[in-house]
C-alpha cells in the first residue's frame, strides 16, 4: 500500500524506488530500442518455438519475402523451406536443441511462389535450466552472393575444360619453383606412378640436367614480366629417358603486382619433331630426285648425241679394219679406233643406265641360272684372293628382265665388294624371294607389301661410313682414288633396278661388310630358254652375206651415221636406198617403196618421227619390216611400236654384225 502523505516515507525505501524506477525507465527506452532495429533491420529476425512454429517476425519480412508478418506467426518454418534444404533445416534444429548455434544456406518461399536463397544464422534461446526454449534466427538475401559463385562455378567449370581439352602438360608452381599443382596428363606423359608425384618438388627435377640453369633464367625473366615466347627443353621421365618439350611460362601476381607464382605449360613436341625431321628428309629426297632427274636428263641428251657420233667412228673404224689385210699395220690402228670406240659405248651405256633411259628388252629369267652362268667370269676377274660364294634357293626365282642388263647389276656389284676389300675376302651372292617386301618411302615403287626376288650381294670389307651411305647411288661420286673409276658403277646399278621396277636396300656396319639386296617383281610365267651371255649378237658376220637383192631404206638425219651405216650395210651385200628425213623417205613413189626389203630407221629427227614415218610406209606396204635405232630409250608413245611384229631394234653405237644379224632375224621370219 502506497504510504500516506501524511507519515513521512522511510529515505532508503525511497532510494530503492527511485533506483526501479529509472531501471524500468531504462529498460522500457532500450526495449523500445531494440523493437526499433528489429522492426527497421533488412535482415528478416524470426523467434521460434524449440521445434520451430513462429512466434514473431520482422516487418522486413515484407520486404524480403513478400509474407505480411501476421502470415507467417504461428506456422512452422518447415512451410517456408524448399523441400530440398529440409534436411539441412532438420540437422540445424538439431543442433539448436543441444544448445549450439548454427548457421545454414537455404532457399525460402516467397509470397508468390518463388525460391530466394537466404542465409540464415540462429541462436537457442535458454530457459533457467539451461534447456533450448525457443530459437532467435536472423535471415539475409544472397541472391547476388549465389549470382557470384554460380558465376565462379561456371568459370571454374570453363576453365577446367579448357585444361581438360589442352594436349599440354599445366603445372602451377610457387616463387621458388615448387609445384602446387599439374593436370592428371603428367602421369602419362612423364610416366609417373600417379599424378601426385610432382606435387611439392621443384619442377627441375623434371628436367634433364643440362636444361635445368637454361629453365630457371627462362622463370625468372617470366617473373619480372617478360613472358618471351616458347622455349625448347628436354624433360626427363620417370623412367629415366627424356623427350623434347617446349616449355611456355606466366606470372601469377597478386592485387599489388607481386608474383606469387608460375604457370607452367609444357607440350610434348616429340611427335611434331618427328614429323617435321621426316618432312625435311622427304623434301631432300624430293630435291635430290629433281636434281638427279635433270641430270639423267642431261646425261642421256648427251648419250644420245654422242652415241650418234661413236655410231659414225665404231662404223667407220669397222669398214676400214675388214678394207685392210691381216699384216697391215694400219689395221691394228683401226682396231685401236674400235676398241676406244667400245669404252667410250660402254660409258654412254653406263648413262643411259643412270638416266633410266636406256633400252630393256625383258624376258622372264631365272636369277639363279644368270648368276651361275656369269659366275665363273666373276672369279676370273674378282682376284685370286677374294672367294666368290653363290646361294641360291632352290626351285628358282624368276623375274621379268633383260638379261644383259641385270648380268650388269650383278657386276657392278660383286666389282664393287670386291673394292670394298682391299686385302681380299667373301663375296657372297644369295637369290631368294622375300614374300613381304615392303617398298621403302623413299623408292619410287608404290603399293602394299608383297612377294619380290631378293638378290644379296655381301662382302666382308670395311663397311661404309655414315656420310657416305646417302650419296652411295649418286653419279660421279666415288670414294676411289682418282683414276680408279668413273662414279657410274653403283647409280647404274640404281638406275636398271628403278627402270625394272624395283629398288636396293644397303644394311653396313664399319669393319664388318656390307649387304647390297636388290629386289626385283617376281615373275609368274616360267623362264624361257636363254643361250648363255643372254643370246647377244656376235660381233662378226663370220662372213655371211646376205641377198644383194634385198634393198634396205636407210633412213637417218646424221650424214655421219648415215654414211657409217650405208657403208656397212654395202659391205654386207645388201642394196642401201638412203633418204636424209622422213618426210624424204615418205615421198618415195609406191613403186619405189615396193622394191624396199627392210626399213632401218633412226627414231628421234627433227619434224616427223621415225615410228611415225615407218608406220604410214607400213600402211602402204604392209607387213614390211623395220629396225629402230636410237641412241637413248624412245618414248613410251615410240616404246608400242617396238612392240608390234616385224620390228626390231639396234642401240647406237653397234657393229656391222649386229646390224645383220637384227635384219636377219625379221627377213627369215
Amino acid at each position: 500500500p502506497a504510504q500516506h502523505p501524511a507519515y513521512p516515507q522511510d529515505p532508503a525505501t525511497e532510494a530503492v524506488q527511485t533506483r526501479e524506477t529509472r531501471a524500468l525507465a531504462d529498460l522500457a527506452a532500450s526495449t523500445a530500442q531494440y523493437r526499433l532495429l528489429l522492426e527497421h533491420t533488412a535482415a528478416v529476425i524470426v523467434r521460434a518455438t524449440a521445434d520451430g512454429v513462429i512466434e514473431w517476425v520482422s516487418p522486413s519480412v515484407q520486404e524480403v519475402l513478400g509474407f505480411h508478418p501476421e502470415e507467417m506467426i504461428g506456422r512452422s518454418g518447415a512451410e517456408f523451406f524448399h523441400p530440398g534444404d529440409l534436411p539441412g533445416r532438420a540437422d540445424a534444429i538439431g543442433r539448436l536443441e543441444d544448445g549450439t548455434a548454427t548457421r545454414i544456406e537455404a532457399r525460402l518461399r516467397t509470397a508468390d511462389g518463388a525460391w530466394r536463397p537466404m542465409l540464415g544464422e540462429s541462436e537457442p534461446i535458454l530457459d533457467p535450466q539451461g534447456q533450448t526454449a525457443g530459437v532467435v534466427s536472423s535471415w539475409h538475401p544472397i541472391d547476388e552472393v549465389m549470382a557470384s559463385r554460380e558465376a565462379l562455378r561456371a568459370t571454374q567449370a570453363l576453365v577446367q575444360s579448357i585444361v581438360d581439352a589442352s594436349p599440354d602438360t599445366i603445372a602451377v608452381a610457387d616463387p621458388d619453383g615448387i609445384v602446387k599443382f599439374v593436370t592428371p596428363d603428367v602421369a602419362d606423359v612423364f610416366r609417373l606412378r600417379s599424378p601426385d608425384v610432382p606435387i611439392g618438388r621443384s619442377f627441375l627435377d623434371f628436367l634433364v640436367p643440362e636444361d635445368r640453369e637454361r629453365a630457371t633464367a627462362s622463370v625468372r625473366e617470366v617473373m619480372v614480366g617478360d613472358p618471351g615466347g616458347p622455349s625448347p627443353f628436354n624433360c626427363l621421365r620417370g623412367d629415366g629417358t627424356s623427350f623434347a618439350a617446349e616449355g611456355t611460362g606466366r606470372a601469377i601476381r597478386a592485387a599489388d603486382g607481386t608474383p606469387t607464382g608460375v604457370v607452367l605449360v609444357i607440350r610434348d613436341v616429340t611427335l611434331r619433331m618427328e614429323t617435321e625431321r621426316r618432312l625435311r628428309e622427304s623434301e631432300d629426297r624430293l630435291a635430290e630426285a629433281r636434281r638427279l632427274e635433270a641430270l639423267g636428263r642431261l646425261a642421256g641428251g648427251v648419250a644420245h648425241d654422242f652415241n650418234n657420233i661413236l655410231m659414225a667412228i665404231n662404223g667407220t673404224a669397222e669398214i676400214l679394219a675388214q678394207s685392210l689385210e691381216p699384216d697391215d699395220p694400219r689395221r691394228a690402228d683401226a682396231l685401236a679406233i674400235q676398241t676406244a670406240g667400245a669404252r667410250a659405248a660402254a660409258l654412254t651405256a653406263q648413262l643411259l643406265a643412270f638416266g633410266r633411259r636406256q633400252v630393256l628388252r625383258p624376258t622372264v629369267l631365272d636369277i639363279g641360272t644368270v648368276l651361275t652362268e656369269v659366275a665363273p667370269m666373276l672369279r676370273r676377274t674378282i682376284g685370286a684372293d677374294v672367294a666368290l660364294r653363290l646361294d641360291i634357293a632352290p626351285g628358282g626365282v624368276a623375274v621379268l628382265a633383260d638379261r644383259t642388263q641385270l648380268e650388269q647389276v650383278v657386276v657392278n656389284l660383286v666389282f664393287n665388294a670386291r673394292d670394298a676389300m682391299p686385302d681380299g675376302g667373301l663375296v657372297t651372292i644369295a637369290v631368294d624371294a622375300d614374300p613381304a617386301a615392303a617398298p621403302p618411302p623413299d623408292s619410287a615403287v608404290t603399293g602394299e607389301p608383297g612377294p619380290y626376288a631378293r638378290l644379296r650381294v655381301t662382302d666382308t670389307g670395311t663397311g661404309i661410313e655414315k656420310d657416305v651411305l646417302g650419296r652411295l647411288f649418286e653419279p660421279f661420286f666415288t670414294t676411289k682414288e682418282s683414276g680408279r673409276g668413273t662414279g657410274l658403277g653403283l647409280a647404274t646399278v640404281a638406275g636398271i633396278v628403278g627402270q625394272s621396277g624395283g629398288w636396293i636396300d644397303v644394311d653396313t656396319s664399319l669393319g664388318e661388310g656390307s649387304t647390297f639386296s636388290v629386289y626385283l617383281p617376281l615373275a609368274d610365267a616360267k623362264p624361257a630358254e636363254v643361250p648363255m651371255n643372254g643370246g647377244s649378237v656376235a660381233a662378226t658376220t663370220n662372213g655371211e652375206r646376205s641377198d644383194p637383192a634385198t634393198l634396205v631404206l636407210l633412213v637417218d638425219d646424221d650424214p655421219l651415221v648415215r654414211d657409217a651405216c650405208g657403208r656397212l650395210l654395202l659391205g654386207l651385200g645388201y642394196g642401201v636406198l638412203e633418204q636424209p628425213s622422213p618426210e624424204a623417205a615418205l615421198a618415195l613413189t609406191d613403186e619405189v617403196l615396193a622394191r624396199v626389203g627392210i626399213i632401218v630407221t633412226d627414231i628421234v629427227m627433227p619434224g616427223t618421227d621415225g615410228t611415225v614415218m615407218a608406220h604410214q610406209l607400213r600402211d602402204r606396204r604392209p607387213g614390211l619390216p623395220v629396225v629402230f635405232m636410237s641412241g637413248h630409250t624412245p618414248d613410251p608413245r615410240a616404246q608400242e611400236h617396238l612392240a608390234e611384229p616385224g620390228v626390231g631394234f639396234l642401240a647406237k653405237p653397234f657393229t656391222g654384225g649386229a646390224l645383220h644379224a637384227a635384219i636377219r632375224e625379221l627377213l627369215d621370219k
